[in-house]
């Protein structure tokens, strides 16, 4: 089972909130946080940080976090996979039991300067039909897979091509699931790729 889950950014603009949520974190997003300086970029890491402990805390202390070679987090105990995305005002965490990666991106017009450089000849051709209504789902598309191997931006976006569509990645040797989720004024756009077919639920937002 797939789970992904949301938590609203925006009351992490406050400072107050800001401190008391620091507790919360693990150590190292801890120290991250208190340097920070941009508040929206701290409000989004603070998110992350409550969604993490929300998700995996125990006994009122934050999970403990190890990273792969290439510094991809994971839980220290191995109870689960999870991959984190932040957008805007809101951020994403994807769980499961195999290894996972999810990304968020707003639903922007075409950027023809990251297709052309990033997205290849067959994802091009399918992005042409509808530029503006695809780019966004292609580009977290892109960005999820690359989270999924433990890569990250060391893997250059233009080296593999993802599908258009949900379900087996026969080449990629992965699965795909995909949302559209609709806040105020903007529609975000959700890619999970994980390791083996799953049932993915509905996202649940975590007050």
């Amino acid at each position: 089972m797939i789970n992904v889950y949301a938590l609203d950014c925006r009351p992490y603009l406050d400072e107050a909130c800001a401190t008391n949520t620091l507790p919360l974190l693990d150590a190292t997003r801890r120290a991250r946080a208190q340097r920070l300086q941009n508040v929206q970029k701290k409000a989004q890491l603070l998110a992350a940080g409550v969604l993490l402990y929300r998700l995996f805390g125990k006994n009122g202390q934050p999970p403990q976090l190890t990273h792969g070679s290439r510094g991809k987090p994971y839980l220290a105990d191995n109870s689960a996979f999870f991959s984190l995305s932040h957008t805007d005002e809101w951020v994403f965490c994807a769980v499961a039991d195999s290894e996972t990666g999810l990304d968020a991106q707003v639903d922007t017009p075409y950027n023809a300067k990251i297709a052309e450089r990033w997205f290849t000849p067959s994802e091009k051709a399918w992005l042409a039909d509808d530029p503006n209504s695809r780019f966004a789902a292609l580009w977290a598309r892109k960005e999820a897979f690359a989270k999924f191997t433990g890569f990250g931006l060391v893997l250059p976006m233009s080296s593999f091509t993802v599908p258009t569509t949900d379900g087996t990645d026969e080449d990629n040797h992965c699965f795909w699931k995909s949302y559209d989720f609709p806040t105020e004024n903007k529609t975000i756009r959700i890619a999970v790729c994980c390791g083996r077919e799953d049932s993915l639920n509905e996202i649940k937002i975590i007050e």
